[in-house]
């Protein structure tokens, strides 16, 4: 079969940066079939941080075709209906036409007479104003929404997702979970001791990792004051960077069990070691390091959002409620780790219920039907 005989799936993304989107549209790709479908990536900007926190090397090593973009957030925002004129002009008329993120799906509403889809990362009401403010937030919602009207399919990458913009008649919807890569196998005792003596950690401490951006959504703050005034034998690894983290540090000093890993582009070393995944954030859409920390068969403590709770459900059944706690009381975050540290959970186990339900090749196998055509669900 030659690249006629295929049909081209063109990703719509803002940046290759690394982020939740990007990496879901990475794990669509290295699961599809090239001999139905082409792969193309459509990046709009060139991030400023592109050089130390791209993805383009990752695209290009899985032999993806990268087209970048230089736009402005001026010209996404005000110039999208001229954008969305150039693109219709350059790309192919028969692709199906893929958007992730918040200027893609705008743009795309542009060419509805095209196949278009896009994959809906968050609840927009929710996110847009925690990061952009209740004034700007309620904007970018408002025009968010009237984008996914004119768009030809939203999948939701979750049910309480789909719920949500379910609310809206005029929006044809469908779920496809995200995913993530399923490791070969469990780390073996000589590897989890081993990433523990790299980290500096004591054998017999139990390890807490948490990976994210230090933002106010991801509310380390909360995460740092309720485990203060823990006696409990742990640590906590933070992985990520961002504009919090220093105000994370003053919140840790003199507590050695809080390590400030920075970024890392690798994280083997600290998924080896971790015991237990803690995630305090305040909203998600269907996050990542939670699968990623469920398929490595973790047992994940988590805030009690939607989607939190939903993996929880899914995972751990009439268990879950035990592992959640209210992401606005540090309180409850405590006593949600000190009533867990003691536990047996059995990694396999674990394993096994999250790898049909979140590895990167079901999720795959789910956007290739839609490719194809075949009834959303």
């Amino acid at each position: 079969m030659n690249n006629c005989d295929k049909t081209t799936i063109i990703y719509l993304v803002p940046s290759l940066i690394k982020s939740g989107p990007i990496n879901v549209v990475l794990n669509i790709i290295r699961h599809l079939d090239r001999t139905r479908f082409r792969p193309v990536v459509v990046a709009l900007q060139r991030h400023k941080l592109e050089a130390k926190r791209g993805n383009r090397t990752e695209f290009e090593r899985e032999n993806i075709e990268v087209v970048g973009y230089k736009y402005t957030h001026w010209q996404l925002q005000m110039q999208t209906r001229r954008i969305a004129r150039r693109l219709r002009q350059i790309l192919p008329a028969d692709a199906v036409l893929h958007a992730h993120g918040y200027y893609p799906a705008l743009i795309l509403s542009y060419l509805c007479d095209r196949r278009t889809m896009v994959t809906v990362h968050n609840i927009c009401d929710e996110d847009f104003r925690l990061r952009s403010g209740a004034l700007m937030g309620r904007y970018m919602a408002a025009t968010y929404k009237r984008a996914l009207r004119r768009i030809g399919l939203c999948v939701a990458i979750c049910r309480t997702m789909q719920d949500f913009y379910a609310r809206d008649p005029r929006l044809r919807l469908c779920t496809v979970s995200n995913g993530v890569q399923v490791p070969a196998a469990l780390p073996s005792a000589e590897q989890r001791d081993e990433a523990r003596r790299e980290l500096d950690i004591p054998s017999h401490t139990r390890v807490l990792l948490y990976p994210a951006s230090f933002n106010p959504i991801k509310n380390h703050a909360s995460l740092i004051n309720g485990l203060r005034g823990s006696s409990g034998n742990f640590v906590v690894l933070m992985a990520g960077i961002g504009d919090t983290q220093d105000e994370c540090r003053r919140l840790a000093a003199g507590d050695a069990r809080f390590h400030f890993l920075g970024y890392r582009k690798d994280m083997t070393v600290p998924w080896a070691a971790a015991d237990f995944m803690l995630s305090p954030s305040r909203s998600e859409g269907l996050p990542l390091a939670v699968l990623e920390a469920a398929v490595r068969g973790l047992p994940c403590l988590l805030s009690d959002i939607p989607p939190h709770a939903e993996i929880a459900r899914n995972l751990f059944g009439d268990a879950a409620d035990a592992l959640l706690f209210d992401p606005t009381s540090p309180d409850a975050l405590r006593r949600t780790v000190e009533a867990n540290l003691g536990r047996t959970f059995y990694r396999d186990e674990i394993r096994a219920h999250a790898v049909p339900l979140y590895g990167a090749q079901v999720m795959s196998d789910g956007y290739m039907r839609l490719y194809a055509g075949e009834a959303a669900e």
